[in-house]
């Protein structure tokens, strides 16, 4: 770019910056947004009359970048006026809404997919979404594609609880029978209401009045919907792990973590992972009961869970159908992010 081309847009900002922000207007969101799209404007403009092609665009921010600074300190980074000249590009002067913040337009100009970001952008305006809620609804969009997202975002397993799995054992001649309760627990029970059982049929378990349990099969059921149980929570860890006792029938018990599944909360040292913490602990208070779908470990040995909740004040056990999905309830509200595989997809 010539240099007399250049001066004048260095200019432009330098006035645009100390008649609309650096005057004590930044407070004013409308016009902080408002100025940083119109540097923006100055500097796309200001490209395509010097014919400026990408390798000299980055120069050019990088020159900018120096010099503003040294007017004005602090703001004027190259990654703030990439931001500034992507966000130009982005959105038409039209487009922009005074409720949205320039925090916000950072993060929504992360979505990588136009559609989604024109959806969580409408979002953001009518339910008033903070930039940390949005923070976390971005990750959560770029963390997976549209279909999955509609189509199998934490969609639990059907399910029911005291369902059990027969094994049938054969040690020196002798053959035994008992229920696999899950966590690895095995009970030796007096199957009454069954015969000839064999290894693998699925029992459906229900309690009577006095005290009697009763088996039925379950022929309807597939494997992976016994992995279903009621529980109490004993503690809210942080923002996606909780202790809870879970019954496992005939009054057995036991007691263990559990990681929320598909939920990537921040670490507790944070302010971020204080506020995920905050929120499961304003819905799960101890002895809160919960429905838990469980699936198998991740790399700490903790089991994976979906979570489901009647309320703080409910003393009714949730069902999946009547409770509150915990784990999309967290991701919905943006405090926390998808997790997959151990890793951001």
């Amino acid at each position: 770019m010539e240099s007399d081309t250049y001066e004048s847009l260095l200019d432009d900002i330098s006035i645009l910056y100390r008649e609309k922000i650096g005057a004590g207007i930044r407070q004013r969101n409308e016009q902080l947004v408002v100025s940083y799209w119109e540097i923006g404007d100055r500097i796309v403009t200001g490209e395509k009359c010097a014919g400026i092609t990408a390798r000299y665009g980055k120069r050019l921010i990088s020159q900018l970048s120096a010099d503003l600074t040294a007017r004005f300190g602090n703001g004027f980074g190259e990654t703030n006026i990439f931001e500034i000249r992507r966000f130009r590009l982005a959105y038409d002067r039209k487009e922009l809404h005074p409720l949205l913040t320039w925090a916000h337009y950072r993060t929504l100009m992360r979505v990588r997919d136009a559609n989604c970001r024109k959806e969580l952008e409408a979002r953001a305006i009518a339910e008033g979404i903070s930039d940390r809620q949005l923070k976390g609804l971005a990750r959560l969009i770029n963390g997976m594609s549209m279909a999955k997202r509609k189509e199998n975002l934490l969609t639990p397993r059907d399910g029911r609880p005291y369902l059990y799995r027969v094994v049938s054992e054969t040690f020196n001649g002798k053959t035994t029978v008992s229920l696999d309760c899950g966590f690895r627990v095995r009970r030796k029970m007096t199957l009454n209401g069954v015969r000839q059982l064999k290894d693998g049929d699925l029992l459906q378990c229900t309690k009577s009045e006095d005290g009697t349990y009763l088996f039925s099969r379950a022929t309807d059921c597939k494997p992976g919907e016994r992995y279903c149980y009621n529980g109490t929570v004993l503690n809210v860890v942080d923002g996606d792990t909780l202790v809870v006792r879970v019954d496992m029938g005939f009054d057995t018990f036991m007691v263990d973590r559990f990681r929320l599944r598909g939920v990537d909360a921040p670490e507790m040292d944070t302010e971020d992972g204080l506020r995920a913490t905050q929120f499961v602990k304003r819905r799960l208070k101890r002895g809160s009961l919960v429905l838990l779908f469980t699936y198998g470990c991740d790399m700490y040995g903790r089991y994976l869970a979906d979570v489901f909740y009647s309320g703080p004040r409910s003393a009714e056990k949730p069902t999946a159908a009547s409770g509150r999905f915990l784990n999309v309830e967290i991701l919905e509200k943006g405090v926390a992010g998808f997790w997959d595989a151990m890793r951001w997809e």
